[in-house]
């Protein structure tokens, strides 16, 4: 007797799953009504394989989607792999000029090492050690090596329009407290007009417009940075608000280096007779101070964790000078992660697209496959395969998912790595342990927010139960 429902199970397993065994046909009418739902003209691929690693469902898996942020995997592995859990970035004061009394008689030379989270208390302490070291002056200039890294500060496909942000600080060799200055606002103990700030960390020679006062009526804070790297604070404060603290990028890293090195020269008390400049060390320089970073292995759980394009970008340029002993580039960066991804985990690199670190780039495209493969790589051949699961944000109690899943179920039961843009949306990673998967959403026009719940959380859900 013909039977219309065993009928479209096994038109499911011919139409979904080829290589392996389908989800139920319930669950896959669950993630079809969820999608048309959501969104019926986004476009949405999935890919996802059972905990015996066979394909158990997928819709558009082998189609290419700018896949946004979860690109940051691919970063994270080649830097491990190339350089080690236990790499520290090197940030060096070197020299050839003699020393004579309180006296650096030439030049002295800052060498950057691509440090995404170099601080001001680790550039502080570079300079306390000069001083510690007897020296009051630098008859000289105080130069800034940035040899390391081209000097191209948007990666390929980002969009030039982008009001500047925490997000998108720009990248250079030398990068501090992430290329940002940070306004904690506050209303006037006394109620005065207009409101107070400070800056962090504390430079020299920038021109601020305060225009925040104090009003009954709050007004949204904002710092807009203005040309020349002047700001003005806009906004209102009441009596009893509580601080703010709101952070807003500098146009170039090294400017805004510059600016911290001169107050921190003249907090220290060294007094340069030169400039501070950018110029390359001389070979064979010897080195007066060094500050190094944390383990490669936090760097890359804070890239994770929280998405940080910075720290991606950085990696993404620091992997081309390591691999090939070259300047950082975009070029040798994407050289460098695509020799990794075909020599290493097997993935073609000519079937798909990355040209930076973060995933900002609108050119990039990868399907939700070759992502679901990569992982199963990281999770079964990887030698770091537990640090990366490690700096996976977990549903509801961390990183990007920290506020998501929370009343659903999967409340750390998942670990995946988030990606978001105007119109793009992805979700990848590890299902309670089991279930490796992939979602990549483009083309929407609704709220990212709702997608990533009516769609992606419905589609984990479903799998799960």
């Amino acid at each position: 007797m013909f039977k219309p429902l065993a009928f479209l199970f096994i038109l499911s397993i011919l139409t979904h799953s080829p290589e392996g065994i389908a989800l139920s046909l319930s669950v896959e009418q669950k993630i079809e009504e969820a999608i048309v739902k959501a969104d019926r003209g986004a476009q949405v691929g999935i890919f996802v394989l059972s905990p015996d690693g066979q394909t158990c469902y997928q819709r558009g898996g082998e189609k290419r989607y700018v896949p946004g942020s979860v690109s940051k995997l691919f970063v994270a592995a080649a830097a491990l792999d190339l350089m080690g859990a236990d790499y520290r970035f090197e940030t060096s004061i070197v020299t050839k000029a003699p020393i004579k009394k309180d006296a650096l008689l030439g030049n002295c030379y800052l060498v950057a090492s691509g440090d995404p989270s170099l601080d001001f208390l680790g550039l502080e302490r570079l300079i306390k050690d000069l001083k510690a070291q007897g020296i009051d002056k630098i008859r000289g200039d105080f130069c800034l090596d940035l040899t390391l890294f081209d000097e191209v500060i948007q990666g390929p496909g980002w969009m030039w329009d982008e009001e500047p942000g925490f997000w998108c600080s720009p990248l250079g060799a030398l990068n501090v407290e992430h290329n940002c200055i940070s306004f904690e606002l506050s209303p006037d103990v006394q109620g005065s007009s207009p409101c107070s700030f400070r800056l962090y960390p504390p430079v020299e020679g920038v021109e601020i417009s305060n225009q925040c006062n104090i009003s009954n009526q709050e007004q949204r804070l904002k710092v807009r940075r203005l040309p020349g790297d002047r700001f003005e604070i806009s906004g209102s404060m009441s009596r009893s608000s509580k601080k703010v603290r709101l952070s807003v990028p500098f146009s170039s890293s090294h400017l805004f280096a510059q600016a911290i090195l001169k107050r921190l020269f003249k907090e220290i008390q060294i007094q340069i007779t030169g400039q501070i400049k950018i110029k390359a060390a001389p070979r064979d320089s010897t080195q007066l101070a060094v500050h190094r970073s944390t383990p490669l292995s936090d760097i890359i759980r804070v890239m994770l964790k929280e998405s940080d394009n910075l720290y991606a970008d950085a990696l993404f340029k620091k992997i081309g000078h390591v691999r090939y002993k070259a300047q950082g580039t975009w070029q040798t960066g994407r050289e460098a992660l695509c020799e990794f991804l075909e020599k290493r985990v097997g993935l073609d690199p000519t079937d798909m697209v990355v040209l930076d670190g973060s995933g900002m780039s609108r050119y990039n495209l990868l399907s939700p496959k070759q992502m679901v493969l990569f992982l199963q790589w990281v999770d079964q051949k990887s030698p770091f395969g537990a640090e990366i699961k490690k700096g996976l944000p977990i549903a509801g109690v961390d990183g990007t998912l920290k506020r998501r899943m929370k009343k659903s179920g999967l409340e750390a039961q998942i670990l995946a790595k988030t990606g978001t843009m105007t119109g793009v949306s992805s979700l990848c990673g590890f299902l309670k342990e089991d279930f490796i998967f992939a979602i990549f959403v483009n083309g929407y026009v609704k709220r990212g927010r709702l997608i990533k719940k009516e769609i992606e959380e419905e589609i984990c859900d479903a799998i799960a139960n």
